[in-house]
Parts: structure tokens; C-alpha cells; sequence
């Protein structure tokens, strides 16, 4: 049933993808622009795709009758699954500030664990350096190794790993090696009894925490500054320990088939500091509604917090993924292990409330995304995942691409479509880019009447009628929420189709010709270092302003009726860095909206 499922998904997505593409040609071709009609196309095809997905979740959502959420244990089932839990904490420590932070992680998280997991364990790395030992570290490692033991008294015991650099020729530095994955990859090997990792045990202290993990069956990821909500890590582990979702791997694959070897919970935004960031991540998920994928195919990706199963681990990611080859890991090990969402689990996300931050996180993640093209093009040599599965990264990819398609038919639009049909041009693309506005809203009404129709059948016209208008409301809201969220990316439109695109060359640049600083990354206590002020985002952003610039010289110089229609878009792009310094500043009585 589930690949049924997934085939008529991506079939659904292929299909609707062509339809947008055809309607867009046709257009092209009624307007006289059929010698443009293949490049529209291609420019084209990271808007039809992500319209397409976002109709594609939404239904997938509301009108697809769900999956059986998986079984969990209960009671006094799940007191030894919970002992054989270690909660780790994989950072990257760069100085005091990310020592307030870890030791605020692993308090607030170990409080609402309470006694259940056997112990809770930073792994960390200190930062990328030159030398391998760094004057600095010996510092931290000390400041770390007494805050810890501030937090002796609590339910749960809470200790250290920490992790010698490594030097690495193709980024030409020492560093922890291959990061996070690195980390993981090294405990379940030091789990195994393995001294060859870059694991430092040399005291008795270090010793005595390595063979109390090696009772540990289950490890829990927390990434820095999230938060698990009460009761989501015994639900995590109540999941995967259960004898029916015990994974089974396929050993000519080295795949889990059926089963899973890794559950993860739901994650929701933090709650806003500033009013960019509200107007980023403006709702929260609603609970009890599962992941679309979850619902209808009974798996979901992984995100890099949640609950791993050692021994399908050890299993099927081993030695599997090359070195020095992939930055965005989390993805591609859900994928091999069987990822489920654990629907009532959720996750305090941290977010980032500057701009600066968020383009920085943004433009990692494109160039991690990007780095997962070998896998999606079935490359000899390494793991040949499902055709379904690469569809669906590669629409992840072409989303990343969104801002700069549709910049690009913007300013097409503007520069090169007849005079009198430049601000239909331009209604049109703009109402495609608001196609979210539209599914967003329509969650609650669709969730009405999901529930309306799934119930007794009589009186189900009336109650129809009622749930449809006690949904109104939420309509409202999220259409509210989901229109200030479209009009920032609007106003950041042009800034990020110029990370994207600089995120994808750079990184297939360095896959394929220099091979050199694909693990390339900056902290976030680092970024959070610089300067917030006005002229640190003049720096920053004055690509976006130059882009604008050129664009309305040009625009002038063709007919300056046509920049009439451009200077709602090119003035806020003008002004991107005061635009964002404002919104990067902290706000107070910002609205929560739910969604529904």
C-alpha cells in the first residue's frame, strides 16, 4: 500500500508539474513569446514544482485517509527501553557563548526527560583551527567539564566527549571530522569497542562514561538550543522499541525495507523575537495532524533530532557514506534507516531571528542539498536509493532554485514582454508566488471537512455547515500570517535568488572540479559575533541593491513605462539592508497564530 501510494504521489507531482508548464507555454505562446517558450520552460520549472508539491501536501494532508500511526510501548514495557536511552548533544564549540548555550540545551531538556534515559551526553568538537591543539581549547574544555558538574544533582547524570581535530587537506584545516555525522558515526563505533575514533577517553571519568554507553540501544539527537516538550522523548522511544517496528534490513542493500530505524518528533518554531522571524515561521503546526508524509505514505524524512536505533545504524550507514562528500547528512540517513513522525512528539525548534543569520543558514543548506546530486543521479559506488525517493529529493533541490526562477521571470517579464502586457505579466507571476496564501488558508476549511464527512451519517449536512464556519476564524488568521510572510520574501526575493544560485555553483564547483571546502561551515555563536548594525548589512547585502540598481538602469533605458511596473519589487530590494535591519530588530507583542 505504501508504494502505491508513493508511485501515485510522485505521478500526482509529475502530473500537475506538466499542467503548469503547458498552461505557462500556452500563455507564452497567446502573447506572442513562442520563440521564448523553451527557456520560459526551464526557468519555469522550479515554480511549477513547488506549486505543485505545496497541492500535493495539502491534499495529502486533509483528504488522504491517513496511515495507522505506528504502535508504541506502554507502561512498564517502556522503563527498559527508556534505560537503554543516551540523550546526545552533537556541537561545535567556538567559544563561552556556545557553553551558556549547551549547558541551557542539555538543563532544559534533561528536566523534562526526567529519570528515564540512562544519561545525557554532549559530543563535541571545538572549531575548525589551523593547528590542532588551539590555545583556547583547553579553556573551554575546563569551563565545560565544571558546568557540567553543577548539574551532578539532577535526575538524570549528564557527562562530556570531547573529539580531537583532525587534519583535513581538502578544507586545510584541522577539524572535528566530518562534523555531525562524524560524531554519530564514531559513537556507535566506540559503542562497538572500537579505539581507532577521535574520541578523547584517556581519564577514568571519560572511561567510565564509555561503558555505560555501551548498554545504550537507542541515542536521542538534540541539536543546540531545541527543546523536547514534556513526554515527547518517551513517545520517541515507545515507537521504536516496539517489536512491530523493529526494523528489517535488507542486507544485498544495506536499506531498512520495512520497520524503522529512526523516529523522529514534530518540530515547531520557538516563538518570535523579531518580526522577521514572525513573519518567517508566523504558526505553528497543529497537533494531533500528522506529517504528510507520515499520513499517507507511513514514513517521513529525518531532520536530524530524534531517536536512532544503534544497531540499524551500525547496520546500514557504517562506513557507507564516503568522507568528505556531504554537509547535509540527515536526509540521506533517514533515507537508508526508515524514518517515522511521531505525530503527538513535538519539538521546540530554535530559529533565527536576524536576516543575516537565516541567509547564512540558507545558504549551507542549498550547497547540502546540493551535495546529495551524486545520490540523486544513481552514481556507481554508491547506495542506489529508490526512484521514488530521488524524485523527491530532487524537488527539494529544484525548490531551493524557487527565488531565482521567479526572479528570473520577473525581470523577463519586465525587459522583454510587449509594453502593454508588462503588468499582466507581472500580476500573473506574482499571483503564482501567492499560491501559498491560498493552500495555507485552506487547511482548516479542508480539516473541517475531513472531520465532517468522516463522522456518523446523520445530521452530517448540518454539521458540515457548523465546522465549516467555526473554521472561518483560523481561515482568516492564516491568511493574514500567510500574506506578511509572502510580502517579506517578496521584499528579500531577489537577495536570496542570488544566495541559491551562488549556493548551487559554488557547490558543484566543488564536487566536481576543486573537491576543496564542502564541509565548509560557520558557526552559529560565530555569526551571532558580528556587528548587528546598519553597515554590516550594507556589506552583506549590497549585491541584492547593485542587482536592482542595474536592473532599473536597464529598465529605464528600454521604456520607462515598464519600470512603473517593476518599482514596487526593485524600491524594497534597493533598500533590502535597512529593510532588514528593521525587521532583524527585537519586537515585542507579536500575534501567535495556530493553524487551525
Amino acid at each position: 500500500m505504501d508504494d502505491r501510494r508513493r508511485t501515485r504521489y510522485v505521478r500526482s507531482l509529475l502530473g500537475t508539474t506538466a499542467v503548469l508548464l503547458c498552461a505557462g507555454a500556452a500563455a507564452s505562446a497567446a502573447a506572442g513569446l513562442l520563440r521564448w517558450v523553451p527557456l520560459i520552460l526551464v526557468v519555469a520549472l522550479p515554480v511549477a514544482v513547488r506549486m505543485s508539491d505545496g497541492v500535493s501536501q495539502l491534499f495529502l494532508m486533509t483528504l488522504v485517509r491517513p496511515t495507522p500511526a505506528p504502535p508504541r510501548l506502554a507502561g512498564t514495557k517502556l522503563a527498559p527501553a527508556m534505560a537503554a536511552t543516551a540523550v546526545v548533544y552533537p556541537v561545535i564549540v567556538d567559544g563561552p557563548a556556545d557553553v551558556d548555550a549547551l549547558l541551557a540545551c542539555i538543563r532544559d531538556n534533561r528536566d523534562v526527560t526526567g529519570r528515564g534515559p540512562a544519561l545525557h551526553l554532549a559530543l563535541v568538537d571545538f572549531a575548525d583551527s589551523r593547528c590542532e591543539h588551539d590555545e583556547t581549547d583547553e579553556a573551554l574544555c575546563r569551563a565545560i567539564r565544571e558546568r557540567l558538574a553543577g548539574l551532578a544533582d539532577g535526575p538524570a547524570p549528564v557527562s562530556v566527549l570531547f573529539r580531537r581535530r583532525r587534519w583535513n587537506p581538502r578544507e586545510g584545516r584541522y577539524m572535528g571530522w566530518e562534523r555531525k555525522r562524524g560524531k554519530l558515526e564514531e559513537l556507535v563505533a566506540l559503542l562497538d569497542g572500537r579505539d581507532d575514533t577521535s574520541f578523547v577517553h584517556t581519564t577514568a571519568a571519560d572511561r567510565a562514561v564509555v561503558e555505560r554507553l555501551r548498554a545504550a540501544r537507542y541515542l536521542l539527537t538534540i541539536d543546540l538550543g531545541d527543546r523536547l516538550q514534556p513526554r515527547a522523548a518517551r513517545r520517541l522511544v515507545a515507537t521504536i522499541a516496539h517489536p512491530d517496528n523493529a526494523a528489517v534490513v535488507a542486507p544485498d542493500r544495506r536499506l531498512v525495507v520495512a520497520g524503522f530505524g529512526f523516529v523522529r518528533p514534530i518540530n515547531i518554531p520557538a516563538q518570535p523575537r523579531t518580526l522577521f522571524e514572525w513573519a518567517t515561521y508566523p504558526y505553528r503546526p497543529p497537533e494531533g495532524i500528522p506529517s504528510a508524509g507520515q499520513a499517507a505514505f507511513g514514513f517521513d524524512d529525518f531532520y536530524g533530532q530524534g531517536v536512532i536505533d544503534v544497531a540499524v545504524y551500525r547496520a546500514v550507514l557504517a562506513g557507507r557514506i564516503p568522507p568528505d562528500r556531504v554537509l547535509s547528512h540527515d536526509r540521506l540517513e533517514g533515507l537508508h534507516g526508515r524514518t517515522a513522525a511521531v505525530t503527538d512528539a513535538r519539538l521546540v525548534e530554535a530559529n533565527v531571528g536576524d536576516y543575516l543569520h537565516f541567509r547564512a543558514r540558507q545558504h549551507r543548506w542549498v550547497r547540502g542539498d546540493t551535495h546529495l546530486l551524486p545520490w540523486i543521479l544513481g552514481r556507481a559506488g554508491l547506495t542506489r536509493l529508490p526512484a521514488v525517493e530521488r524524485i523527491g529529493m530532487a524537488r527539494d533541490l529544484l525548490t531551493h532554485l524557487y527565488p531565482a526562477a521567479l526572479t528570473a521571470l520577473l525581470a523577463g517579464a519586465w525587459l522583454g514582454a510587449p509594453v502593454g502586457q508588462v503588468g499582466w505579466w507581472t500580476a500573473a507571476i506574482l499571483a503564482l508566488s501567492a499560491h501559498s496564501i491560498v493552500l495555507t488558508a485552506m487547511l482548516p476549511a479542508l480539516l473541517a471537512l475531513r472531520a465532517a464527512l468522516t463522522g456518523p451519517g446523520d445530521r452530517r449536512l448540518r454539521r458540515l455547515a457548523g465546522t465549516w464556519r467555526r473554521s472561518l476564524p483560523s481561515v482568516r488568521r492564516l491568511a493574514t500570517a500567510e500574506s506578511a510572510r509572502w510580502l517579506v520574501s517578496l521584499a528579500m526575493l531577489a537577495d536570496m535568488a542570488l544566495v541559491s544560485t551562488d549556493a548551487v555553483a559554488r557547490a558543484g564547483y566543488r564536487m566536481a572540479i576543486s573537491h576543496r571546502h564542502v564541509l565548509q561551515w560557520t558557526s552559529s555563536s560565530r555569526l551571532g559575533r558580528l556587528d548587528p548594525g546598519l553597515w554590516l548589512r550594507v556589506r552583506r547585502l549590497w549585491p541584492c541593491s547593485a542587482f536592482a540598481a542595474l536592473l532599473a538602469a536597464a529598465l529605464a533605458a528600454v521604456d520607462p513605462v515598464r519600470l512603473w511596473w517593476a518599482a514596487p519589487l526593485l524600491l524594497p530590494w534597493l533598500a533590502l539592508p535597512a529593510l532588514a535591519h528593521r525587521l532583524s530588530r527585537p519586537a515585542t507583542r507579536l500575534p501567535s497564530v495556530s493553524m487551525v
